[in-house]
């Protein structure tokens, strides 16, 4: 028997490791199906490579992998003997007793992968070993070797998959789209890439050269390979090491963020998982950094003792059980928080309440005692500039065009539909008294006071242009004087080649470069050319959440996201005579009571409200 370890794997290497698991063992083995569509058959394909010491790794599928899948590997191979018997439930070199179960330090342990293939579909098998003189050929139907034979092939395994599911319609039914099957597969061939630098990826998909990922020892080129260039400029390394748990890794500044979590990868021992205990982690160590709904880009492996984790408790192992979650939570934590703070992306909160409090008496305590001619002075000069400020703003807006309804209570959903149906026929004298919080336009009228969000106020106001535009001719263009480069994932590659020739509509024109790199020609006009490629970006996560292939399937959600890119944020400062022109475009609005997500572009307070509060009045 020979042990190797490689990316700190073992890997058993002799000559019949194959064996069948006692009974004791499978029934302590989660049992389930492991194979839900073609994606899972290259995740447990790539699984079984990666166990066998590969090095270069190639996926071919069609169809999304409903008509043909093909893994093909470098690896140790198998004896006749061991080839027979893989097709076997629970048969597997992983594991021999319990107590292996609970120290896994291979990627597969079941014995499952191949028989769970083999049982819905035609699998076909070439294998050899380095000191075998021929390769051994099976083919597999319904569980059942239908033939054998000896052929030549080099060293490693070839498995080929085709009619996957012929012999359960029930759950050939429940497959996506070609587009969408294919772009789960492209998905998990890149999260074994990207953890796998020292493996060479190449996935073809109907002809197509998807991801050719080469060689590497260095992690940070391999994400640039497999995501493009633009990405590497945005990574911080991450490199802790806390007691039990060692984190290595790339996370993005807060600068470059994404409209979902897809480009998040998280390994417990270089295996893709997916646990809600470190994704909290993750957004809490970011959390005052970041906008709302947007996420950072990450590729995070967290190396702990075998013993510490279960993955025994779900078929596809992407789920996994930790033992001490709060302190591997606090060190996902410490590592991400440290490296935003060395570089000087976080402020760190070094004053306590007691030192602001010694602070303040210092302070109080150099402050010069003022003369009473001095007040004098002071206070007629402070007389003049509160006069000045107070002087009545006289609003743009005509008596005949604001919202009367609105100046009476905050509307719920139930009535703005039939609010909404009515033409505003009064505007009361609207003064714009400032701006509370960098967020909230504070407006005082005849019935009370009015809050109003400026960013939801100015959401709305673009939904209703862009919707009027799209319904014209399509959302306006402007030609950029010099094309821009963005190079996209293999994942946003496909979905953006599908969907070139609509994008014009929305006002984008796009052309493929080559390979996963596009140049765009034209933006919106109503957006800001600086977030040409943010908002293109957007569209895809867009596209990846509600699992379709083209824009015209989410239009509403596409225009509303173009709605509220376009829109002023919080922590904006905006001047008088921009608020006015602000609010004067919201009462102009068809439904100014919302914003594009449903929010309330305002909050208002009645006179009789006020007076309640202040007990004028009961």
């Amino acid at each position: 028997i020979t042990i190797i370890y490689i990316n700190k794997r073992k890997f058993v290497q002799n000559m019949q490791k194959i064996e069948l698991l006692s009974q004791d063992l499978i029934n302590k083995i989660a049992a389930g199906e492991v194979i839900e569509k073609p994606s899972s058959v290259v995740k447990e394909l790539i699984e079984n490579s990666l166990d066998s010491g590969a090095t270069q790794i190639n996926i071919e599928v069609i169809e999304g992998g409903k008509s043909y899948i093909k893994v093909q590997d470098n690896g140790y191979g198998m004896s006749e003997k061991d080839a027979m018997l893989s097709i076997r439930r629970h048969a597997t070199s992983k594991i021999n007793t319990t107590k292996d179960l609970f120290e896994i330090s291979t990627l597969g342990f079941r014995g499952e992968a191949l028989a769970s293939i083999a049982a819905v579909s035609n699998l076909k098998m070439t294998t050899k070993t380095n000191d075998s003189l021929k390769a051994l050929f099976i083919e597999v139907e319904n569980g059942t070797i239908k033939y054998k034979a000896n052929t030549g092939a080099p060293t490693g395994t070839i498995i080929e998959v085709s009619r996957l599911f012929y012999n359960t319609p029930a759950r050939k039914k429940y497959l996506e789209t070609i587009q969408n099957e294919a772009r789960h597969v492209t998905d998990i061939v890149i999260r074994y890439a990207l953890i796998n630098p020292k493996v060479a990826f190449k996935l073809i998909s109907n002809t197509n050269l998807v991801i050719n990922s080469p060689q590497t020892s260095d992690t940070l080129s391999n994400i640039v390979q497999i995501y493009g260039r633009e990405i590497g400029k945005s990574l911080l390394p991450i490199n802790y090491s806390g007691g039990f748990v060692e984190i290595i890794g790339f996370i993005s500044k807060p600068s470059y963020t994404r409209a979902d979590k897809n480009q998040q990868s998280i390994y417990v021992n270089n295996r893709y998982i997916k646990n809600k205990i470190i994704s909290s982690a993750i957004h809490d160590a970011y959390k005052e950094l970041l906008m709302l709904h947007r996420y950072p880009f990450v590729v995070l492996n967290i190396n702990i003792d075998p013993k510490m984790i279960d993955v025994n408790v779900h078929p596809t192992k992407k789920e996994i059980r930790l033992s001490k979650e709060q302190k591997i939570y606090q060190a996902v934590h410490d590592a991400i928080t440290k490296t935003l703070k060395e570089n000087d992306l976080i402020q760190e909160k070094v004053i306590t309440e007691k030192e602001m409090q010694k602070q303040f008496h210092q302070t109080t305590e150099t402050i010069k005692p003022i003369q009473e001619s001095e007040v004098t002075e002071l206070q007629s000069d402070e007389s003049t500039k509160l006069q000045q400020q107070r002087q009545p703003i006289q609003s743009p807006l005509k008596a005949n065009k604001i919202i009367e309804p609105i100046m009476q209570q905050t509307l719920t959903k139930s009535q703005t539909s039939v609010k909404t149906q009515n033409t505003i026929q009064h505007l009361p004298q609207t003064n714009i008294l400032g701006l509370a919080h960098n967020c909230y336009i504070l407006a005082e009228t005849q019935q009370g006071i009015a809050l109003i969000d400026m960013h939801a106020a100015e959401e709305r106001i673009n939904l209703e242009d862009l919707e009027k535009q799209f319904a014209d001719k399509g959302i306006k263009t402007q030609e950029l004087l010099q094309p821009e480069t963005i190079s996209l994932s293999p994942t946003d590659s496909q979905l953006l080649l599908t969907n070139v020739n609509i994008l014009p509509s929305y006002g984008f024109i796009v052309e493929h470069f080559g390979g996963n790199d596009f140049l765009i020609r034209s933006t919106p006009v109503i957006m800001n050319k600086q977030q040409k490629k943010e908002l293109l970006l957007d569209i895809l996560d867009e596209l990846n959440a509600n699992k379709v292939k083209s824009i015209e399937a989410i239009k509403d959600k596409v225009v509303r996201r173009m709605a509220c890119r376009k829109s002023i944020k919080q922590g904006d400062r905006i001047e008088i005579a921009e608020m006015y022109a602000l609010v004067k475009k919201l009462y102009e609005c068809n439904n100014p009571y919302v914003c594009a997500h449903g929010r309330p572009t305002m909050i208002v307070l009645s006179k009789y409200d006020l007076e309640k509060k202040f007990k004028r009045v009961v």
